[in-house]
C-alpha cells in the first residue's frame, strides 16, 4: 500500500513537498522538479525558503507560520522563484502532520501552478479594458462629430445672416478647419 501511495504522489501533476517541523525539506515529488527546475537532491535537507521570490513581506510568512504552528492547515497563494529566476504563481495548501501526542512532526504542502491561469485572467482583463477604451473612443468621436456638425450648421447660418466681413472671415475659418 505504501508503494502505491508513493506511486500516486509521484504521478500527480501538482507539487508535493514534505518538510520536517522546522521547514527543512525531506521529500519532493517529480512534479516539483519540473515546476521549479531544482533537482530533489538540491533541496532535500535544506530550508524551503530557497524558493522565495521576495514578493511577499515578512508579515506574510509570519501569518502563514502562525496558522501552521497552531496545528491548522494554511491555504493561499505564493509567488515563488524557479531555479532560472523566473517567477511563478502557486495555489498552496500546507498541513501539519501530528504525531500521536499531538506534536507537529512534519508539514506537507500540495501546490498547483496558477501561472497560466493568472496569465489568462490578465489577458481577459486586458482585452476587456481595450474593448472599454474602444467604446469610449467611439463615444467621444461620435459626440465630437455631433458637436462639429452643430457648429458647422450654426456657422453657415451666421455666414448667410451677416454683412460683417470680419465675422464672415471667422466663419470661413471654421468651415475650412
Amino acid at each position: 500500500a505504501m508503494n502505491e501511495l508513493t506511486a500516486a504522489i509521484n504521478a500527480v501533476a501538482e507539487t508535493v513537498i514534505m518538510t520536517d517541523s522546522h521547514g527543512v525539506v525531506e521529500y519532493v515529488n517529480p512534479f516539483f522538479e519540473k515546476m521549479t527546475g531544482y533537482k530533489s537532491e538540491e533541496v532535500i535537507g535544506k530550508p524551503i525558503g530557497r524558493l522565495k521570490s521576495g514578493r511577499h513581506d515578512d508579515d506574510f510568512y509570519k501569518r502563514l507560520w502562525a496558522v501552521l504552528n497552531k496545528g491548522e492547515t494554511w491555504s493561499g497563494f505564493f509567488i515563488n522563484r524557479r531555479k532560472d529566476g523566473a517567477l511563478f504563481e502557486e495555489e498552496a495548501t500546507i498541513s501539519p502532520i501530528l504525531d500521536s501526542d499531538g506534536h507537529i512532526r512534519h508539514y506537507v504542502a500540495v501546490k498547483r501552478d496558477m501561472t497560466m491561469q493568472r496569465d489568462l485572467e490578465r489577458r481577459v482583463m486586458r482585452s476587456q479594458k481595450m474593448a472599454a477604451l474602444g467604446q469610449l473612443a467611439y463615444r467621444v468621436a461620435h459626440d465630437t462629430a455631433n458637436s462639429l456638425s452643430i457648429i458647422m450648421g450654426s456657422a453657415s447660418v451666421i455666414q448667410s445672416a451677416t454683412d460683417n466681413e470680419k465675422i464672415k472671415l471667422l466663419v470661413k475659418d471654421i468651415n475650412d478647419a
